[in-house]
């Protein structure tokens, strides 16, 4: 995610046995059919978070009182798979010949990176694209916690401070697109480097109960060949839909990996501007910690 800079071409380099090859970025994600990313909807892939420690070999988070949207997009498959190593094996569409890679966007109230700082507000955004054993594969990240972008830079995984990164959440707004229950606005403005999008999400609070605990797991490969792992454990609220509208033209370093230029828009180029797109279990809400560290595990190898 990190270096004091983004995963650009410039930074990563794909190597086949031991081989240097051409540049490279990287993603994140989870198995969805490439049939329904191209329609603008799907299901989300399990959360993620953050890690706690600060030896040289690790770093952790802990992040507390989040809010996440997950946002699945279809790719073209040879330029996915040109950004990560032969070893990573990615997930495939069998019938349109798709890969899946994600945008993660979130927010939350109090991180603390190595249990060395006061909690402080962040917004982030990770981009994942989807291996076969259902782990991901980390393309891009970039956070407004400066102390993050710093200690995963200097682990490897190359991660953009973006200080005017921003989000907001206002609830018990009007109850205009989901009958029945309290609205929640939610927006998300990355800005710089290439990763530049927006996302609105209108969608309802989360019922507090059942908390579910799960893992998530991303990958990282580091151009001299290191790798990292990057594991969240998560404590969250039920998931919910959302209606969403999202922008992701600006995003340079990006827009080549979309299956389509009409997936560069939600809702996509030939639908009503202004209709929001709904996608199932998008939105999450809870806590969770997560530990980067170096592991020889290739994982799909």
């Amino acid at each position: 995610m990190h270096v004091s800079g983004l995963l650009i071409p410039a930074l990563l380099t794909k190597r086949t046995n031991g081989v240097m090859k051409r540049p490279v970025l990287v993603a994140l994600a989870t198995v969805v059919t490439a049939v329904l990313t191209m329609l603008g909807s799907g299901p989300a892939p399990t959360p993620r978070a953050f890690a706690q420690t600060g030896d040289g070999t690790a770093v952790t988070t802990k992040e507390k009182n989040c809010y996440e949207i997950q946002i699945p997009r279809a790719a073209n498959f040879a330029n996915l798979d040109n950004l990560v190593p032969d070893k990573y094996k990615l997930f495939k569409n069998p019938t349109t010949g798709f890969g899946l890679f994600y945008f993660i966007d979130y927010s939350c109230k109090q991180v603390s990176v190595d249990d060395q700082t006061p909690p402080q507000r962040m917004t982030a955004s990770l981009v994942a694209a989807q291996l076969t054993d259902d782990s991901l594969y980390i393309l891009a990240h970039a956070t407004n916690n400066q102390q993050l972008a710093e200690r995963y830079s200097a682990l490897g995984l190359p991660t953009k401070y973006q200080s005017g990164t921003t989000s907001s959440y206002k609830a018990g707004q009007p109850d205009l697109l989901l009958p029945g229950e309290p609205d929640v606005l939610v927006h998300w403005d990355i800005v710089g480097d290439g990763l530049d999008h927006t996302i609105d999400a209108k969608t309802t609070e989360p019922p507090p109960s059942p908390i579910t605990a799960s893992t998530a797991l991303f990958r990282y490969e580091t151009a001299s060949g290191q790798q990292l792992q990057l594991t969240y454990n998560n404590s969250t609220r039920p998931r919910v839909d959302a209606w969403v509208k999202a922008d992701f033209t600006q995003a340079t370093n990006l827009t080549y990996l979309f299956a389509s230029p009409s997936l560069l828009t939600i809702p996509r180029s030939g639908l009503p501007p202004d209709q929001p797109i709904l996608f199932t279990n998008a939105f999450v809400v809870g806590s969770w910690t997560s530990t980067l560290q170096q592991t020889n595990d290739p994982g799909t190898a």
